[in-house]
């Protein structure tokens, strides 16, 4: 049992010691950067300067054959992908007046982009440490690198942005003329947020454009319509607000039913038209042999409710925030790289339940996660939580108040879950 302890001791320190590394290495690759901003600047605009007169090449053609209208969108992709196995982080799509709806195809990524400049030495010395060492699998170095250029590619993408609009104003009447094209920038596609406009022989918003970064940090929507279709949408979330008139995540409505999982003995409200995910889906979806019980999942897989039977009931306040603190240790040891972010306490009649949520990253992008204990009656369940970061501000209140409908299997009528 010693040797166990010390060996978990051994893990626990060389870990530490590789996140204060890449503390260190993104402190130093951040200066470096805010030190040398202006040279980066424009060896940023070499690089786009090129890459656009290509691109804009390629949409010509296209539009001179037929297949394509005069160019109306613009779409300036993050890609997360790049950041582990080495591939592009950016990418860049046109589109005519029908946007991504459209078949045509005109996009690319710019050759030899110089996406994260003076961090090559610390993904080298901590791929180094790990090669160096027994105490943890080599397979932990990837959450902290990723990790670590996330945080920093959220210095860079400003200025990313910043080069690639003075570019914009230099070359774009030689470019779109006098066209009106809006620029859109983000996470892949789906992410994507309004930076700015050519319109009139000028570039507009540029200012809002490098101020609104990735990832929904950004406030306000640039233009009138899209201003309009905002408030528009506001309304229609305060209508549908609970799980008994459906709730939104992002423009689409949810609806909830409530279900029996028999081999658990309760019932819960869920989405409509999730199912439970068969053994070789919840395999693939957690490889560990401590996987869920049951898992339930929309058609995409991305979006997982997942339930655990606790073989002891915990009961009480004080021990259910015993229990989270303990996860959370157990989690932050296995993977030190895990973002934990807030935790609570909820009470809705037989139920009461504490949870805590963080993100993770895997190879596709960065995972939001909620975990959660839950005592209701003489049970315990764990139940965990998992969709796109980027979706968290629409599902987390939606997990939340589908914690709260936890009951027997008695309580309410409802189907069984399939």
């Amino acid at each position: 049992m010693a040797g166990i302890v010390n060996r978990e001791k051994r893990r626990m320190d060389f870990l530490k010691k590789v996140n204060e590394k890449a503390d260190e290495e993104l402190k130093e690759a951040v200066r470096r950067l805010k030190e040398d901003q202006d040279r980066m600047r424009d060896r940023l605009k070499v690089f786009w300067k090129p890459f656009l007169d290509g691109l804009q090449s390629e949409y010509g053609q296209l539009e001179a054959a037929g297949s394509a209208g005069p160019l109306s969108f613009s779409y300036l992709s993050f890609l997360r992908s790049g950041i582990l196995d080495g591939g592009p982080w950016l990418r860049m799509d046109y589109y005519d007046s029908r946007g991504r709806a459209s078949d045509v195809e005109c996009g690319g990524c710019p050759d030899g982009f110089p996406a994260f400049p003076y961090l090559d030495k610390g993904f080298r010395e901590i791929r180094e440490l790990f090669a160096g060492q027994s105490q943890a699998g080599a397979y932990l170095a990837d959450p902290i690198l990723y990790d670590l250029a996330d945080r920093y590619s959220e210095e860079m993408e400003p200025l990313v942005l910043e080069s690639l609009f003075t570019l914009i104003e230099e070359e774009g009447e030689r470019w779109y003329g006098s066209g009106n094209v809006r620029f859109f920038a983000g996470d892949f596609l789906d992410m994507a947020e309004p930076a700015a406009e050519w319109r009139d022989g000028k570039l507009r918003a540029l200012q809002a454009g490098v101020k609104r970064q990735r990832r929904g940090k950004g406030k306000g929507m640039g233009w009138e319509d899209e201003r309009v279709v905002h408030m528009q949408n506001e309304e229609r979330k305060k209508k549908y607000c609970n799980l008994d008139t459906g709730m939104y995540i992002k423009e689409e409505l949810i609806c909830f039913e409530r279900f029996h999982i028999d081999e658990m003995g309760f019932s819960l409200v869920l989405p409509r038209g999730f199912a439970r995910l068969d053994e070789g889906a919840l395999k693939r979806k957690y490889p560990s042999p401590d996987r869920p019980d049951l898992a339930v999942g929309n058609e995409a897989g991305d979006v997982v409710f997942a339930f655990s039977a606790l073989k002891d009931a915990i009961t009480g306040s004080e021990f259910r925030k015993q229990t989270v603190q303990s996860l959370k240790g157990l989690m932050s040891c296995a993977n030190p790289s895990l973002g934990f972010l807030d935790e609570g306490e909820e009470e809705s009649g037989d139920s009461m339940l504490n949870w805590f949520d963080f993100k993770s990253y895997v190879i596709t992008g960065t995972l939001y996660n909620l975990a959660s204990v839950i005592s209701f009656r003489d049970r315990s369940v764990l139940g965990m939580f998992s969709c796109p970061y980027e979706l968290s501000p629409w599902w987390k209140p939606v997990y939340l108040k589908v914690l709260e409908t936890f009951g027997s299997r008695s309580d309410r009528p409802a189907q069984c879950l399939r």
